[in-house]
């Protein structure tokens, strides 16, 4: 990025911010196609005390490094550490899917083939792996230079295949969760079903078993009734006799 300016003593200034190289180069003809072609030649820029090589070769930056930048550079080194941390601790029960941990779920208690489960396998979530470098002030291989526009580009480029990459682990995650959440009421429903066939096998109506009961009783008494008076009336009969 470069700004151009006419100063208070008539003279043109420009200037580039970051550390790219900016090409400076002034040039003349009845076209554009040939003003650019008379700036890269160098005859133009040469008139004005520039350099021939000024526009093709490029002026190099006096490295004098963007305040505002350096301090976003802690900001982003910063929140980049999170993303490790905050993977680090996604543990729950010993198993952190976020750091590469695989997760079996059964779904009964056979064995073997008989056995139905889901695996899930988990990645290794680091800032490094999402293709997020560090940022420095400098230019170095492998790190964001943030006095480097291009860089700032790449960085940009960097963070958005970063939060395509979460957003498909993210998906994978939440299907994985929908089968189990599934299987989950499923087995819930067939303890409660199985809950109920047994209390209906069990339990029973303390009502209806009273009445039985009563009825029961009754009938014994009755015929407990009509053994003693048939028992009175033969003995009244052979008391006719004797």
């Amino acid at each position: 990025v470069a700004t151009a300016f006419v100063d208070e003593k008539g003279l043109l200034n420009v200037k580039g911010i970051g550390s790219e190289t900016l090409g400076v180069g002034i040039g003349a003809g009845a076209a554009a196609p040939a003003a650019v072609t008379a700036s890269s030649t160098g005859a133009q820029s040469a008139a004005f005390g520039l350099n021939a090589t000024d526009r093709t070769t490029g002026i190099a930056s006096s490295g004098v490094t963007s305040a505002v930048r350096s301090n976003l550079i802690q900001q982003f080194n910063d929140l980049r550490t999170q993303i490790d941390q905050l993977a680090k601790d996604s543990s729950y029960n010993g198993i952190n899917l976020l750091a590469g941990d695989r997760l079996s779920i059964a779904f009964n208690e056979k064995a073997g083939t008989n056995q139905t489960k889901l695996d899930i396998q988990g990645t290794n979530l680091t800032a490094e792996n999402l293709g997020i470098p560090q940022a420095i002030n400098t230019q170095l291989a492998g790190f964001f230079n943030f006095q480097n526009d291009l860089d700032l580009e790449k960085a940009t480029g960097s963070l958005s295949n970063a939060l395509t990459s979460l957003r498909s682990l993210a998906s994978t995650f939440g299907s994985n969760l929908s089968v189990a959440q599934t299987r989950q009421d499923f087995t819930k429903e067939m303890v409660n079903t199985l809950t109920t066939g047994a209390d209906n096998l069990a339990l029973a109506d303390s009502n209806e078993e009273g009445a039985k009961l009563l009825a029961l009783n009754t009938r014994q008494q009755l015929s407990q009734t009509a053994l003693s008076l048939a028992s009175q009336a033969d003995q009244s009969v052979l008391r006719l006799f004797s």
